[in-house]
C-alpha cells in the first residue's frame, strides 16, 4: 500500500493531508481530515510506503 499526503504549515503546525486512496482511507477510519506524523511513522514501520509532498504555488495562477 502507497500513502501519498500532502505536508501544509496551518497556524504553525504542520498538517499531512490525504492525497492517495489508502490515505484517504485511513484518515476516515481515524475520522480526522488529516494525518498526524506519528500516525504516518506508523504506517512506515508496518512496512507501507509513505510520500509526503508539499504544496507548492505557481504565481502565475493567481496573476489576471
Amino acid at each position: 500500500m502507497k500513502i501519498e499526503v500532502i505536508a501544509k504549515n496551518l497556524y504553525g503546525k504542520e498538517r499531512f493531508y490525504p492525497v492517495s486512496p489508502d490515505a484517504i482511507f485511513l484518515s476516515a477510519i481515524a475520522n480526522k481530515p488529516s494525518l498526524s506524523m506519528k500516525q504516518l511513522l506508523m504506517c512506515k514501520n508496518a512496512g507501507y510506503h509513505v510520500s509526503i509532498t508539499s504544496k507548492t504555488y505557481d504565481l502565475s495562477d493567481y496573476e489576471k
